[in-house]
């Protein structure tokens, strides 16, 4: 099924001459999950968030040291936020720079981090103006405005995505702005780069509000969201090329909602892992959905549970201006947490069982090198079965030994046969991937795992 949650069932029968009618008819429910066990919950978190206006069009969030969630509240503030997810505690932090026009953060303000200590935004509201923020010294600098281009400035439908390459660190930006202009910041000579523009698409060239933008770090591939015709688009980042290859566009209808929307203002993309990115569709709904980018030829995109409409404030409201979505470590759990925008001050938080499978948060993740040279691959099914066999989907985590030398890391898997049915290359010295066995048959495997100068081999064994 391509819709998580929890259906009603009901079954009837009949018989000639049948005296008892009270047991002609049973009701029950079922679950839909992409884990097969829990298919995710969404719960309000009690603390509002701080200030006298409430979230709309600017309001965005970004995570950084998986912890700590920095908020601007947009909706023509300067107001800017610090949420402890460990302590669930709020502090207000250096307002957002006002700027040489004193212009306040309206909408297609972003933000964007490097996940260890610097934050970068551009404020949007029909400016260029673009800072850095030093999250240890709660302190604000100015940098090179965002290039005018065409001459539109950041109004709208604004994306941000950070990425390593080559061993420098850069910004990457979709202006918006009914644009289709796409640049990148060079951190480390603090200037811009032209970058080809993104796909002009089937119909409605440029982008505009609800479009966004996120990065899969370790493949090094920016997703792309274009509003209004639901369209999905890939970036190679080693080769800063556009992929041709089209990637199956989100559905226009949410099956829990039956209804016909397109992707629109309040719209936000957040990667988990290589295999699992989220998205908030916005527009006035409360759709949520999952992408899986490397399932089949083009992706797959399955309807997750609603966002629920009404908060503890009794309050109707679906995600619009000012929606965005994160994810973090919250106490000691993977989650998502997700702000609606649309005048309303609270945030939401998914947990699902699917994240026990995934890595936590691109690159802020980390895996201690902890293992013994003889056992560098192990592995544990997401059913909390024992690691061997597997029955359906099994998470492989890996990790160089500390004396080997930093190279290309491959992971293969192999049948009786000698045919390989499996494989995944990265560059990491440590991480972990969902290996999904189920269109697999049942029998006896051999994965090989190694670089440069380590190998390991492990029997597997998928038993149905």
């Amino acid at each position: 099924a391509d819709t998580c949650g929890r259906y009603e069932t009901k079954c009837t029968t009949m018989l000639t001459g049948d005296r008892n009618k009270n047991n002609d008819c049973k009701k029950g429910n079922f679950l839909v999950s992409i884990t097969g066990q829990n298919a995710g919950t969404w719960v309000e978190l009690t603390k509002p968030i701080p200030g006298l206006k409430p979230l709309k069009d600017g309001s965005c969030f970004e995570v950084m040291k998986d912890t700590l969630v920095f908020l601007t509240k947009g909706n023509k503030t300067f107001d800017f936020y610090r949420l402890n997810t460990n302590q669930d505690s709020w502090v207000k932090m250096a307002f957002v720079p006002a700027g040489a026009a004193s212009k306040p953060v309206k909408k297609g303000a972003k933000m964007i981090g490097d996940g260890a200590r610097y934050i970068y935004l551009v404020k949007g509201g029909n400016t260029t103006e673009f800072y850095r923020y030093d999250i240890s010294r709660d302190t604000w600098w100015s940098l090179p405005a965002v290039p005018l281009g065409s001459g539109k400035k950041v109004k709208d439908g604004t994306g941000m995505a950070y990425c390593e390459k080559l061993g420098e660190s850069f910004i990457y930006l979709l202006k918006g702005a009914k644009t289709q202009e796409f640049y990148r910041y060079r951190i480390a000579a603090d200037s811009w780069e032209k970058m080809p523009d993104a796909p002009r698409g089937t119909q409605k060239p440029g982008f505009k509000k609800g479009s966004d933008i996120v990065c899969d770090q370790e493949n090094k591939i920016i997703y792309c969201l274009k509003d209004r015709t639901n369209e999905i688009f890939a970036y190679d980042v080693n080769s800063d090329t556009w992929l041709v290859k089209k990637l199956a566009n989100m559905p226009l209808i949410h099956p829990l909602s039956g209804k016909k929307k397109k992707v629109k203002d309040g719209s936000a993309l957040c990667l988990v892992s290589p295999e699992m990115v989220y998205c908030l569709k916005g527009g006035n709904t409360c759709e949520f959905w999952l992408f899986k980018p490397l399932e089949g030829d083009s992706g797959k995109w399955f309807g997750l549970a609603l966002l629920p409409e009404i908060g503890t404030d009794g309050k109707k409201k679906r995600v619009k201006d000012g929606g965005d979505l994160v994810a973090v470590t919250y106490r000691n759990q993977t989650a998502l947490l997700a702000i609606k925008g649309n005048k309303t001050d609270k945030i939401w938080k998914w947990t699902d069982s699917l994240f026990a499978l995934a890595q936590v948060i691109g690159s802020q993740a980390s895996i201690k090198n902890n293992i013994n040279s003889s056992d560098a691959a192990f592995i544990t099914t997401k059913l909390e079965v024992k690691p061997n066999p597997i029955s359906e989907v099994a998470l492989i985590k890996f990790a160089l030994p500390k004396a080997t030398s930093p190279s290309r890391t491959v992971i293969k898997l192999y049948n009786v046969m000698g045919k390989m049915v499996f494989e995944h290359t990265t560059m990491k010295r440590t991480g972990m991937i969902v290996l999904d066995t189920k269109k697999l048959p049942a029998g006896v495997y051999l994965l090989k795992f190694g670089a440069s100068d380590f190998q390991a081999t492990k029997k597997l064994i998928i038993s149905r």
